[in-house]
């Protein structure tokens, strides 16, 4: 399975799990702290599951929400889906790997914000950073 199409795909159909009345609590005083609160939301609210070898499995935000855990992959389609419930638009998946010439092993999202790019990887530890890939 190409995974980067998977998110892709599953990323069409995230927004249909999330209302914005229902995620209101998440507004912040400002955009940046809206995307802190989003951050912050999925980082300690969720718990991170890998996938087992082999066996990938994007899950859709209602699923992530539901079961209460995922992996990097559902984590970023449900911050994407969240941040476009709060009228974000630039943003991008960004896929990295931490092995010089290896495949992707790891995917999180970026949110373009006042000409600056703000990190919302809730596998890191920081808000708004992210490790040397």
């Amino acid at each position: 399975m190409d995974i980067v199409r998977a998110i892709m795909d599953a990323d069409k159909k995230a927004d249909s799990y999330v209302q914005k009345s229902g995620i209101s609590c998440l507004q912040g005083n400002s955009k940046y702290e809206t995307l802190r609160n989003i951050w912050k939301f999925v980082k300690y609210n969720l718990t991170y599951r890998a996938d087992r070898p082999g066996y990938e499995v994007v899950k859709s935000p209602g699923a992530l929400f539901t079961k209460g855990k995922g992996d990097c992959k559902s984590y970023s389609i449900s911050i994407a889906a969240l941040l476009r419930a709060f009228g974000f638009s630039d943003i991008r998946y960004r896929f990295v790997s931490y092995e010089r010439g290896g495949d992707y092993t790891h995917v999180y999202v970026v949110c373009r914000l006042n000409g600056q790019d703000v990190v919302l990887d809730a596998v890191y530890h920081t808000f708004d950073r992210e490790a040397t890939y």
